[in-house]
């Protein structure tokens, strides 16, 4: 919900086991009513523009039925509702491109391979985030994806890092910067083979 969910790497799905999925989503729905209770549609900031917004709102209007919590926008005010959705599959419309606002889709899985299986068929992020209480499981994770960045029991923190070169991979980008990656990235290391 950072900046209305408007972050390059803002997460645009949950994929979680379903388990642990209806305690999450209670946990999950309490957090947002004390964080972004229902009718505060200006508490969360703004969309960037009214397109957006439409956007963003044909995700609603395509699968009214998974909107589990908020829903509400203002297109004249530009304010759209921290909203998740369940029961969310790979083609529902708002899987198929990068969300860019506040609506929280969520997928479940019960087998790991099969639900990395699908992540490894489409583009890949940007960032991925892995949360788990074991450390095991979290590493097969990474080990059996690709993306530009990563991290475990957290999330967007490490693009705050000028420690840690930031950057996507495929369609999400090409290169690192950020501290001295930057320069790295931004200056020409140019070879020079010389055969006398």
């Amino acid at each position: 919900m950072i900046n209305c969910g408007q972050t390059c790497v803002a997460p645009d799905y949950i994929y979680i086991h379903e388990s642990v999925k209806d305690s999450f989503i209670n946990k999950f729905i309490a957090y947002l009513k004390t964080t972004y209770p229902e009718g505060s549609l200006g508490k969360i900031g703004k969309i960037v523009n009214t397109n957006q917004i439409k956007h963003l709102a044909g995700y609603l209007d395509a699968a009214p039925e998974k909107v589990i919590y908020g829903g509400a926008y203002d297109s004249e005010t530009r304010h759209f509702e921290a909203t998740l959705m369940d029961q969310v599959t790979w083609d529902d419309q708002v899987m198929q491109q990068e969300i860019f606002g506040p609506i929280l889709p969520i997928m479940t899985y019960t087998d790991i391979d099969v639900a990395l299986e699908e992540i490894n068929n489409r583009p890949k992020p940007l960032a991925l985030y892995v949360f788990s209480e074991s450390e095991e499981f979290a590493n097969d994770v990474l080990n059996r994806t690709t993306s530009g960045d990563a991290e475990i029991n957290s999330a967007i923190i490490h693009v705050g890092s000028h420690f840690l070169p930031f950057g996507g991979v495929g369609t999400s980008g090409i290169g690192k910067y950020h501290g001295k990656f930057s320069f790295q990235a931004f200056s020409h290391s140019r070879s020079v083979l010389e055969v006398l």
